[in-house]
């Protein structure tokens, strides 16, 4: 009996199924460094900062929130993930404890 697969190349399966084309994405991305953020000090540290950047072009607007009356960013957390993506890496983002509610 004549083995036809060696005949077509050294893949028995020229066309692998789409099951098998996931799986091989899917190592390729584990294999990505994985990055966590703590979603509640990113958005409290974006804030921070934007505050800070905007007293110092803004010099009428100086007052000054204690922390626990800052309401975090969620645009500091996009623009991490965003980063980190960039670069590369999976994201992973950890919001929540307790009282603070995830979302």
């Amino acid at each position: 009996m004549k083995n036809y697969s060696s005949e077509k190349g050294d893949d028995p399966n020229p066309h692998p199924d789409p099951s098998e084309q996931m799986e091989m994405n899917n190592v390729h991305v584990q294999r990505l460094r994985m990055v966590v953020l703590d979603g509640a000090n990113v958005a409290h540290a974006y804030v921070h900062t934007t505050q800070r950047h905007s007293n110092s072009v803004d010099h009428h607007h100086h007052h000054h929130h204690p922390h626990n009356d800052i309401e975090p960013n969620v645009l500091g957390i996009q623009i991490a993930k965003s980063y980190f993506r960039n670069a590369g890496c999976r994201v992973q983002v950890v919001v929540g404890g307790a009282g603070a509610g995830a979302g």
